[in-house]
């Protein structure tokens, strides 16, 4: 997807505003990937871990920081400067709406 967004920061006849937004997308969609590849990593310990080891604290962290990581991905960070929340899938959903249309005119070097 981030091939995408990244074609429509480069398509012609896109806003200043529609290419700003792709831009943050793009940054949304870098930092969910980050978020799942930490998941992943953490869930990998995870599995990795002994029926007792399981039962110790160390594995009480790493189901936290795996709740963290989810619900980074998932939701994404306030942001104070927005007044709100910024990244995240549900963020990243709510703006590709935006995408839902464009303009399509004729190129007039044709």
């Amino acid at each position: 997807m981030g091939l995408h967004v990244e074609g429509f920061v480069n398509a012609p006849g896109a806003t200043a505003q529609q290419r700003l937004q792709a831009r943050s997308l793009g940054q949304a969609l870098s930092q969910v990937k980050e978020a799942l590849t930490q998941m992943r990593q953490t869930a990998r310990l995870l599995s990795a871990m002994t029926a007792r080891q399981l039962q110790g604290p160390s594995a009480l962290s790493l189901l936290n920081d795996l709740v963290i990581e989810a619900t980074l991905a998932l939701e994404g960070h306030y942001d104070a400067q927005v007044g709100g929340t910024m990244g995240g899938i549900w963020w990243i959903e709510a703006r590709l709406q935006q995408f839902a249309w464009i303009t399509v005119v004729q190129n007039a070097g044709r």
